[in-house]
């Protein structure tokens, strides 16, 4: 896990140039405190710079950039097959002199080009200079981030946004669907970012940059729709359940592949749970668990049911109290962490648990994903019980639909017309609704991401949180938070073989029995019931004392008046305080541009 930087440019380098890439490359030091590296090809306008983070072979010879038969590449992030990867490789002649994933990666890249990409299990963002043509590749889930910039100079690529707004001075300056869609969601749906000339590269990407010019951008691949069969719904069997926990334990298992002490968070939930008891149980792993409890601060304390669990797997497992507050203005302080438009009030706690994790390793185990994969969200047992009282007939539909028009002004008639992005829209917007519609752009921006493929919107509304929502918002606030401090988080959910095996279901048995009720069948084999504990906890926002203290309407130079005002007369009214918060942030960035 590192921080890379670079850029390739329409003419040669000057030495002005490296100069100010070896600037904004420093400030990235805190994704990559253990070393700095750079490569410049001046004639070819190439830069490439890399702060490492040691975490597979921490000796000198595996620092980066790395180069091998004319092949330079700056890697962010883990292959965590690696190993199977070398095993082959080496079988066809190639000989390695580190133990990394790095020169692995070069190896089977010089073997296969980007055709290699499809057999990588990792996390991870890299760029790779053949001589002539830039590489910019993200993993498939989009847990590390590559951000670039096309101008008339070249293409400018980071590891953050930060380095790359400061270094070229751009502004927040959004279209009317992206500011529809951040005021919607608490983010701007990958490419945009709301700043002029800056996008995300797409989870499973590959950008080609050559002369300075992105000359294309593929998918190398992309989740695949669920689809829904006819009839009674198949039952998830023993043999399934089996096949599950399968590609969970190998998936865990490549994630245990490490240099430097690791640890796993652990809460009271089912997901990080499960992490810690296949570590445990079925690969033996002695790996510390560490839980972050916030007592008496209106933050959700599972500290007292880690325990219970850590306990009955016999994990050695160290509790640390945090009184949840941070130093300075926590919005400013959550701004600084994401660097653009994005509202997830768990980036602050996030931070807090990274930097006491960090004081005794420098990777964690996590159980982010495990919602997407395993239908694990609220929403989804909503329009899954919704949709099924859509499709009673007579009398006792008529009597659906009003039932449904009650749960809010539009959710009856978006849940017939089925991906659409209204049902959605309600569900994150209740008693706000009315005010988002007046946004321009408002009936526009989810047409893109919501097509309708014939999906009921439970499945509709999966794929596009584990498109969308996680790699733009759940993955931000823990990537961020945790490169802050210089710590790797893993995620054994976020496994392409898993999802695969999840998705070979009836999605119809996955989310019909309850929530996440096979995650729950595979963890009963390693716990008792009783510390399998029912529903979902989190953290409260950081913002609700600035929620709550501020007197005046936030500036928005991009909204009507009417609409800022009708969020702030609401912003102590259920979800209306999100909204608000989302304003708060418009009008910071709004003033930094």
């Amino acid at each position: 896990m590192c921080g890379i930087l670079g850029f390739s440019l329409c003419r040669p380098l000057a030495p002005l140039d490296v100069e100010l890439g070896l600037k904004h490359l420093n400030s990235l030091k805190h994704r990559g405190p253990d070393g700095e590296g750079h490569a410049v090809f001046s004639e070819q306008g190439v830069f490439i710079g890399h702060r490492r983070l040691a975490i597979l072979d921490t000796s000198d010879r595996a620092s980066q950039p790395m180069s091998r038969n004319g092949l330079t590449l700056a890697h962010n992030g883990e292959i965590y097959n690696f190993f199977e990867i070398r095993k082959k490789l080496e079988a066809d002649g190639a000989m390695f002199t580190t133990e990394s994933d790095t020169e692995v990666l070069l190896s089977a890249w010089r073997e296969g080009g980007a055709g290699c990409l499809g057999a990588l299990d990792g996390m991870f963002a890299f760029a790779l200079f053949d001589g002539e043509l830039t590489n910019l590749v993200t993993d498939p889930f989009g847990e590390k981030p590559l951000y670039v910039v096309q101008n008339d100079d070249g293409v400018y690529f980071a590891s953050e946004p930060a380095p790359l707004i400061e270094m070229l001075g751009l502004t927040f300056d959004p279209t009317e669907s992206e500011l529809a869609a951040f005021l919607t969601l608490g983010f701007i749906p990958a490419p945009a970012t709301g700043f002029k000339n800056l996008q995300l590269l797409q989870p499973g990407s590959h950008a080609v940059v050559a002369n300075g010019r992105i000359t294309r951008i593929t998918r190398y691949w992309t989740p695949d729709v669920p689809v829904v069969p006819g009839g009674k719904p198949a039952a998830v069997t023993e043999s399934d359940i089996d096949d599950i926990a399968e590609a969970m334990i190998e998936s865990v298992r490549v994630r245990l592949r490490s240099d430097v002490p690791m640890v796993t968070f652990l809460s009271s939930g089912v997901d990080s749970a499960l992490v810690a008891a296949l570590a445990a149980k079925e690969l033996s792993a002695n790996i510390p668990a560490i839980t972050v409890g916030f007592p008496g601060v209106g933050v959700a304390d599972e500290s007292e049911g880690a325990t219970a669990i850590a306990d009955y797997l016999g994990l050695d497992h160290r509790v640390i109290l945090s009184d949840g507050t941070s130093d300075g203005d926590p919005l400013d302080q959550f701004i600084s962490l994401y660097g653009c438009a994005i509202d997830n009030p768990t980036a602050i706690p996030a931070f807090e648990m990274a930097r006491l994790a960090r004081a005794s390793a420098t990777v964690a185990l996590s159980g982010i994903g495990g919602d997407e994969i395993f239908y694990g969200y609220n929403r989804y047992q909503l329009f899954y019980e919704q949709r099924r009282l859509l499709s009673l007939r007579g009398p006792l539909r008529k009597t659906a639909r009003w039932l449904l028009k009650l749960n809010g002004r539009r959710t009856g008639s978006a849940l017939l017309r089925r991906s659409s992005p209204w049902s959605y829209a309600n569900f994150k917007n209740v008693g706000v609704l009315d005010v988002l519609e007046k946004v321009p752009g408002l009936n526009n921006w989810g047409d893109e991401f919501f097509d309708d493929f014939g999906s009921p919107q439970y499945v509709a509304s999966r794929y596009f949180d584990l498109s969308h929502v996680l790699p733009g918002s759940y993955i931000p606030a823990i990537e961020r938070s945790s490169m802050r401090v210089g710590l790797e988080v893993r995620t054994p959910f976020l496994n392409r073989n898993l999802l695969s095996v999840v998705d070979g279901l009836d999605p119809r048995s996955v989310v019909g029995f309850g929530q996440k009720s096979i995650v729950r069948r595979l963890l009963g084999r390693y716990l008792p019931d009783h510390l399998i504990l029912p529903g979902k906890r989190g953290f409260n926002s950081p913002l609700e004392p600035i929620v709550q203290s501020k007197a005046d309407a936030p500036r928005i130079p991009w909204l009507d008046d009417e609409i800022v005002l009708g969020a702030t007369e609401r912003r102590l009214n259920g979800r209306g305080k999100d909204l608000f918060v989302r304003m708060m942030i418009l009008e910071r960035l709004a003033g930094a541009g």
